[in-house]
């Protein structure tokens, strides 16, 4: 099955029109009361966890840019990209990709076959917040939340509003994206669609072996749709969806040792969230489901034209749940719910479609005093085909010590099930694969403080540790590598973030550094006489620092990012490693005077504008000083005041 985008978005065009011409007829002026339906189990009961949420700058300033674009440049979390349009993947604290989740509106929308997903694949800009939970939480979010967690959301607002949002970007290497969003909302009901398409050669040069050589079959072409619907029947329901639908073309480059091999990939994706939920009073209740479609082909063609490998996986993923909460007067809040999930995935090396069938019962507390002390407490009871239940428990405490400074605190055990790629992948699968287990512990301050009435200093700093067992690696064999359950690896360190806002006249200013120092090492010995035990894993570097400076001055922005990756080992005895390399990139965006009710900003950007030499990935080079630059329209009613700077900066 392959998705064709552009049938699809003329038909979503077509719904989307027709939703809102019918609703258009209906709209009303007189006010009704606020109904809340933006907040989520992971937020209310994630207590003790430190949680980072994005600029909302960078995000509506991303355009067609990936989350893992956006998420390398301006945090301390690291993201392994074997260059631009090829694979990226998102981990954090040490764990590998496969133990951080990636959570769409509730929904984890890691590929079940594989048990992750391409981050270059997320436009940054569908997501009205995104959000990076640290720590273990699969009571919450269910399996592979060893590491942490990426929260993408969308969030309607019941208010008359209309806005037309249309952007171009033209970059090197024959780069160039465009995007066009429509949002239109009322008291009752909400809208929104937005469609992009971003194409790129990649063909930048580099070096190597000393001589100068250029990226080539490196094209990629993505394009896909988001919508998001949500409809208000009295004041105390609602109910909508949202679909997600994307298709990507790349050609896959190959390695600095390797010659062109004509390997390309294609995917596709459907993803459909329809969800209901009922408040009233003290009560609530949601009913969400979620059907997820994903689609691979990969194809290695050599100069005989003769297909040497044409692989094609599919992977499915159905599923519902329901959830209660009901909040006490005395500040006690209890939550529970039941989650079930059909996954299947079809992989010619798998033999065929395996399935899997798995449920979870789900129970939460939250208790908050008047002194602003909160304690939570989630118990999480999984229930796998072919393997034993699982129960996962976390307890988090917060609250201020002094009155600018509060600690928080958290322990949890959580659980990574094998993917299904693990169990039946031939030849090398194993069936008889142990799930990971972590038992996780942090603690944090948090100090915020006001220096002056124009200037607010924000500090957070976290210790973490993490204990896993029964970590699950492939390893080479005679023949073919295979998987098993053979490493024992603990994770600690520090995080620490600090943040300065504050105003000089008619500038406006601010300051963000993120830090985090992981050890992540090898407990046992994996062979005799094994020299890896003890050594830090592979592609986990030691220090990560991402550091941001921003100005703004009237209709006028300019922000300076510089970024500094520690040496990072690429074989597991640490003999052989990538050398630490600094980043630096500076943008620059203007407003042009606003007319009637149309804005025009236009904006430059330079990346790596020290044209430093790095690879993020052994042998896989990444592009030195490069320039994109565009502009964006928006059209809005009722016309505002504030010009287009305001949602920017």
């Amino acid at each position: 099955m392959n998705i064709k985008i552009p049938s699809i978005v003329f038909n979503l065009i077509l719904f989307l029109l027709g939703i809102v011409s019918g609703f258009a007829q209906h709209d009303t002026s007189h006010q009704l009361p606020v109904f809340t339906i933006n907040e989520n189990r992971i937020s209310r009961f994630s207590c003790g966890l430190h949680v980072e949420k994005l600029d909302s700058l960078q995000l509506r300033s991303a355009g067609c840019s990936s989350i893992g674009d956006v998420l390398a440049n301006t945090t301390s979390s690291y993201v392994k990209s074997m260059g631009p349009g090829s694979l990226s993947a998102f981990s954090m604290r040490g764990c590998s990709v496969y133990q951080t989740a990636i959570v769409w509106n509730g929904i984890d929308i890691r590929a079940p076959g594989a048990g992750m997903i391409d981050i270059t694949l997320i436009p940054a800009s569908f997501f009205e917040t995104v959000e990076i939970l640290h720590g273990g939480a699969s009571s919450l979010s269910g399996s592979g939340v060893i590491g942490g967690s990426l929260i993408l959301e969308n969030h309607p607002e019941f208010k008359p509003d209309k806005v037309v949002v249309a952007g171009i970007t033209f970059a090197n290497f024959g780069g160039n994206n465009q995007q066009l969003s429509v949002k239109w909302s009322g008291e009752k009901y909400y809208t929104s669609t937005t469609a992009f398409r971003q194409f790129s050669l990649n063909n930048f040069q580099y070096n190597y072996a000393n001589e100068t050589r250029k990226n080539l079959h490196g094209m990629q072409e993505q394009k896909g749709i988001m919508q998001n619907v949500q409809i208000k029947n009295g004041n105390s329901q609602s109910y909508g969806y949202s679909l997600w639908l994307q298709e990507s073309d790349r050609e896959i480059a190959p390695s600095m040792t390797s010659s062109d091999n004509n390997a390309s990939r294609n995917d596709a994706s459907f993803r459909f969230l329809p969800s209901f939920r009922f408040l009233k009073g003290k009560n609530s209740f949601q009913l969400k489901g979620s059907f997820l479609y994903d689609f691979l082909r990969y194809r290695e063609i050599p100069g005989d034209s003769i297909v040497l490998i044409n692989s094609v996986i599919t992977n499915n993923s159905l599923s519902a749940e329901a959830e209660y909460n009901h909040v006490f007067v005395n500040g006690i809040h209890i939550g529970s719910g039941i989650n079930v999930q059909l996954i299947s995935v079809d992989v010619n090396s798998n033999g065929g479609l395996n399935k899997q069938l798995q449920s979870a019962g789900f129970i939460d507390a939250r208790k908050e005093w008047k002194s602003k002390w909160i304690v939570s407490l989630s118990v999480r009871h999984q229930i796998v085909e072919g393997y034993h239940s699982f129960v996962s428990p976390s307890v988090g405490v917060e609250g201020n010590v002094l009155k600018k400074l509060r600690f928080r605190s958290n322990f949890s055990r959580n659980y990574r099930i094998p993917s299904l790629n693990d169990r039946f992948w031939q030849p090398g699968g194993n069936q008889d694969l142990l799930p990971e287990i972590s038992i996780n512990a942090e603690s944090g301050l948090d100090y915020l403080f006001d220096l002056s009435e124009l200037a607010r200093l924000g500090i957070h700093s976290t210790v973490f540790i993490s204990d896993i067992s029964n970590w699950i690696s492939w390893m080479p064999g005679t023949n073919f590598w295979s998987v098993q359950n053979i490493q024992h690896v603990i994770n600690r360190g520090v995080e620490s973030s600090l943040e300065l806002n504050s105003r000089i006249q008619n500038i406006r200013y601010r300051i963000k550094g993120n830090y985090t120092f992981v050890r992540s090492t090898y407990q046992n010995e994996i062979l005799k006489n094994d020299l890896n035990s003890g050594k830090q894993l592979i592609y986990v570097p030691t220090h990560r620092f991402s550091g941001q400076l921003s100005l703004t001055y009237k209709l006028y922005s300019l922000i300076y990012q510089h970024g500094y990756t520690g040496r990072t080992y690429v074989t597991s005895d640490n003999v052989e490693f990538l050398p630490v390399y600094d980043l630096a990139n500076v943008s620059f965006s203007s407003d042009l005077p606003q007319y009637k009710r149309i804005s025009i900003n236009i904006h430059i950007e330079i990346m790596n504008i020290w044209n430093k030499e790095y690879q993020v990935v052994q042998y896989y080079p990444m592009p030195g000083r490069w320039m994109k630059g565009g502009l964006v329209i928006k059209w809005l009613k009722p016309a505002r005041n504030a010009a287009f700077a305001g949602s920017y900066l």
